[in-house]
């Protein structure tokens, strides 16, 4: 599972820009090239990823299942499950936790987690995508948490109806969403068997919108490097990009 992650996680910086300059319309050497439309972030965001394996669009998905019990029309949750799974199969899953875009933009509903959903499936795993309440300026890391825990408690849960092997998760974070993985690295859960850090905040010590809303304890507490300076023997494995 780890050298799949690795190549998935490492193609994925290029995806958007490549799906970028894919859709460029191409002009004569010497012509001068015809304006471009700008694209809104709304757009850009919504963009899949370039990178594919095949049965991408085989996977089974559960849409905007409501996995904690707070009054937030937004805290919703997705699930991909590779096809043709036996019944009671159950798959290692991979929950993805995207940065500090605030709950009502709907990230996992954004193109690039679609994508990494049905590309974790394809490859046989589980693949989870789940807005959480992280924002921005103001980065709510509590509340984020507390998001964080209510979706690995659910998918944990009803692991037997969504063909996940409540045993084995991993954990990946974008930008960010980096500081929640600070979770895991405090707790160390046995079911959390590996992390992966890519693009993302790994010291918010260092970051002033953080310092500004949150307390030092807190700003140290969601601080993943905190753990690595610890003892980062007893942690699971992780990657970061």
């Amino acid at each position: 599972m780890n050298q799949r992650l690795r190549i998935f996680f490492c193609l994925s910086l290029l995806a958007l820009s490549a799906n970028q300059v894919m859709a460029q319309k191409q002009t004569a050497p010497g012509q001068p090239s015809a304006p471009q439309k700008q694209r809104s972030m709304r757009e850009i965001v919504m963009m899949p990823v370039v990178y594919r394996v095949p049965g991408m669009d085989q996977v089974n998905v559960k849409s905007d299942l409501k996995y904690t019990a707070v009054n937030n029309p937004y805290l919703l949750l997705d699930v991909y499950t590779p096809p043709h799974l036996a019944k009671g199969e159950r798959r290692p899953a991979v929950l993805f936790i995207h940065g500090g875009a605030g709950a009502e933009t709907r990230p996992k509903d954004w193109g690039v987690y679609k994508s990494w959903g049905r590309l974790v499936a394809a490859s046989g795993m589980v693949g989870v995508t789940f807005t959480h309440r992280l924002g921005y300026p103001k980065p709510l890391l509590r509340e984020a948490a507390s998001d964080v825990n209510a979706a690995l408690n659910y998918i944990r849960a009803n692991a037997d109806s969504l063909n996940i092997d409540k045993d084995r998760i991993c954990l990946a974070a974008y930008s960010a969403g980096g500081p929640m993985l600070s979770i895991p690295m405090r707790d160390k859960p046995d079911y959390v068997r590996c992390l992966v850090a890519f693009y993302a905040f790994m010291d918010i010590q260092q970051s002033e919108p953080h310092r500004a809303n949150e307390t030092p304890d807190m700003v140290k507490t969601y601080s993943p490097i905190t753990y690595l300076a610890n003892d980062a023997s007893k942690l699971p494995p992780m990657n970061s990009a």
